[in-house]
């Protein structure tokens, strides 16, 4: 049987080879996919992004972002998963956006 850092290590690799392999089709550009790979680490970090994932499900429910699209993914890839002040400032510039 998996132990918990065996199930990680999967659910990691299996995921990366996923979004890796939307990149590969060209279903995801590159600078999505290292978005993608990036929160997947701190994820599996278990750092705290959970202000950054309840303001990414506000945009999610909104009726019309077709706009927002382009300008959310801009401060979505400025992030730094590693700095929280990075994460708290896309965090709080999103917010603004969404509202």
């Amino acid at each position: 049987m998996f132990n918990d850092k065996e199930k990680i290590k999967k659910i990691y690799d299996e995921t990366a080879t996923v979004i890796a392999d939307l990149a590969f089709r060209r279903e995801i550009t590159d600078e999505e996919m290292y978005f993608l790979l990036n929160m997947l680490e701190a994820i599996i970090d278990n750092r705290n992004l959970s202000a950054l994932t309840e303001v990414l499900l506000e945009w999610i429910k909104k009726e019309d972002k077709n706009e927002l699209n382009e300008e959310i993914k801009k401060e979505l890839f400025k992030i730094n998963f590693k700095d929280e002040d990075s994460v708290n400032e896309v965090t709080h510039n999103i917010k603004k956006l969404l509202e």
